[in-house]
């Protein structure tokens, strides 16, 4: 889930929004272990040998993933020096068409060796984005923006169109206490990352705010458990969904009402002068002289 932060803090918005960008990819592949971890297990076969191949898929799957975002990088870089220019819309494309492929790779050598799909497009991006020039991996990003514009709105239809109110009504105030309860420990964890951080006690509470939203996992991965068939799919489901209901307008109505009062702007280098000023000219009222 990535969040648009106002922060008037430089530092802390890096923060937010590179800790809030990698969150989703972990969470999704802690998903993927333990879908197969149910499916093994439902099937009857499960063995020591099936757990082991859970570090297998993770360093195959990085090393396929970055292989192949070398390809790509490899040939967008030939192209371009032979003059046969690939435009950032074809880029997108090929781009996602692979993303594509590397899953189904994933499911073509199942049962033979175990390799993540999701890692491997993760690494993919990694490598893709350190060999591309700064403008195109910019301009590239902008792109896959505009695809999420459309894509969220059909995720969260989709989702919403599959909860049963009535499950989420019987699961009743324990859901509510269960999620507020997580959200304790969710800002623990956000402190004591930031504890080697030179945040100030201010923006580390207004890092913990900024995380309190969940939504973007919980929509993508909530109803797969129901998919799946397991009994308690339904219920999985309704408590994501409550999850999203609560923690989406706490974080942002709190983000909005504490921004001003626990974050300052300071400038030291070049660098940050030129990112504070593209945030100016994003947000001018944030920034206003008092």
């Amino acid at each position: 889930m990535y969040v648009n932060v106002t922060c008037t803090c430089i530092s802390c918005r890096a923060w937010i929004c590179g800790n809030l960008s990698e969150n989703p990819a972990t969470a999704y592949y802690w998903y993927a272990d333990y879908r197969y971890i149910v499916e093994t297990a439902q099937s009857g076969s499960m063995q020591l040998l099936d757990l082991m191949n859970i570090p297998v898929s993770i360093v195959l799957g990085i090393a396929l993933g970055a292989l192949v975002g070398f390809a790509l990088a490899w040939f967008f870089e030939t192209s371009y020096s032979h003059q046969n220019l690939v435009r950032n819309s074809m880029k997108v494309i090929i781009v996602l068409g692979t993303a594509f492929l590397l899953l189904a790779i994933e499911d073509w050598l199942e049962g033979i060796i175990a390799v993540s799909g999701l890692l491997a497009i993760m690494s993919m991006a990694m490598v893709l984005a350190m060999r591309s020039v700064p403008e195109v991996t910019g301009r590239l990003q902008a792109k896959y923006g505009k695809l999420w514009l459309a894509a969220e709105v059909i995720l969260f239809v989709l989702v919403g169109a599959a909860v049963d109110i009535r499950y989420t009504l019987k699961a009743g105030p324990g859901a509510v206490w269960m999620i507020l309860i997580g959200l304790v420990f969710r800002c623990a964890g956000v402190w004591l990352c930031m504890m080697g951080t030179k945040l100030n006690q201010k923006e580390r509470l207004y890092c913990m705010i900024a995380y309190l939203p969940k939504a973007t996992v919980q929509a993508a991965i909530g109803s797969v458990p129901l998919a799946m068939g397991l009994s308690c799919g339904n219920i999985v489901l309704s408590v994501a969904v409550l999850s999203i209901l609560i923690t989406a307008p706490l974080g942002a109505v709190g983000m909005d009402l504490s921004y001003k009062k626990l974050l300052r702007v300071t400038v030291h280098t070049a660098l940050s002068r030129e990112v504070f000023s593209c945030c100016k000219h994003e947000n001018p009222e944030a920034y206003s002289a008092k």
